[in-house]
């Protein structure tokens, strides 16, 4: 009797830690989503990925027919393709921090990398979409804006790396290639040198950037793209206009940027001067500290195939 009944309740064992490992677990211990951390939108990132994956299917079944009459394949191992070499990926908009210049309306600004001279043209190939994703971790979204501090000029500088977004490069015509249908950064999680400064940025007092965390470049359009192949590690001079979002206001802005893809990794660094008055900020005149209404945004950003 005793060992039919410990036959039964094995299975039922067994079934009750199914349950509880499948179910009742999760629910228990499932991480909270954090609040203001940005996403994006990419359903024309999206779209380009079905349309390129269908042509991969169809250039897949006639490669098997070719390889089914003799022909043979030949496998690349990920080991074979080069490793990123150690390198400073950008200069980070905080080299000018603190710079004591003479004060002007426009902010000193880190400097645009040299270009690379534009090579011999190339007729456009067949399209080549690779898809990438912004790191946030290796990526800085960055004011800098000049102030009076203490009756001494200084450029304020504010980083966040709180950025969501994506890129499809077109490797065989570059005039095809897109950003995704939002660019977001997190403005609450902006940091400077003052702690003074960024807590004042997102008070209700400030510009209430706690309510209003999230920055959405929206409708991007990429100017000036060459209608060609791209070359391994060559960097281009291009324009990024879209649709600015701070807060509730909404302004067409342009940037002027500089990109480059090496290695598997697309490095870009962009700037658009602007003024806080444009973004429906008022610069602040607090006494001690005033601020100018001339301000440039700085993206450098970095994105990798996600994995």
């Amino acid at each position: 009797m005793l060992g039919a009944a410990a036959l039964i309740g094995i299975p039922v064992l067994a079934f009750g830690i199914y349950i509880a490992v499948n179910f009742v677990l999760p629910s228990i211990f499932t991480t909270p989503s954090v609040t203001g951390v940005p996403t994006a939108r990419s359903n024309n990132i999206d779209a380009l990925r079905t349309q390129q994956a269908e042509r991969a299917l169809t250039a897949t079944a006639a490669r098997n027919s070719f390889y089914q009459n003799g022909a043979r394949a030949v496998a690349f191992d990920a080991a074979d393709q080069p490793a990123l070499r150690p390198q400073e990926l950008y200069i980070s908009c905080t080299a000018a921090r603190g710079a004591t210049a003479t004060p002007r309306n426009a902010p000193t600004a880190t400097p645009m990398p040299t270009t690379t001279p534009e090579p011999t043209p190339s007729a456009a190939e067949e399209s080549n979409f690779v898809f990438l994703s912004i790191v946030g971790e290796e990526s800085e979204a960055c004011y800098q804006v000049g102030e009076i501090l203490n009756g001494s000029f200084v450029l304020a500088v504010g980083v966040t790396k709180e950025i969501a977004g994506e890129v499809a490069i077109d490797l065989g015509n570059l005039a095809n290639s897109q950003l995704s249908e939002e660019i977001n950064v997190n403005l609450a999680q902006i940091r400077s040198d003052q702690r003074n400064r960024d807590n004042w940025m997102i008070s209700d007092r400030g510009f209430n950037f706690n309510r209003f965390p999230i920055a959405k470049f929206t409708d991007a359009e990429l100017i000036g793209l060459p209608e060609r192949a791209y070359r391994e590690g060559e960097s281009l001079t291009f324009q990024i206009k879209g649709n600015l979002q701070v807060r509730e206001n909404v302004r067409e802005t342009v940037f002027t940027a500089m990109g480059r893809y090496e290695d598997g990794v697309l490095v870009v660094t962009a700037f658009a001067d602007l003024k806080l008055t444009e973004l429906g900020l008022t610069p602040p005149n607090l006494g001690f500290v005033s601020v100018n209404d001339d301000v440039r945004i700085v993206l450098n950003l970095v994105a990798r195939a996600a994995e």
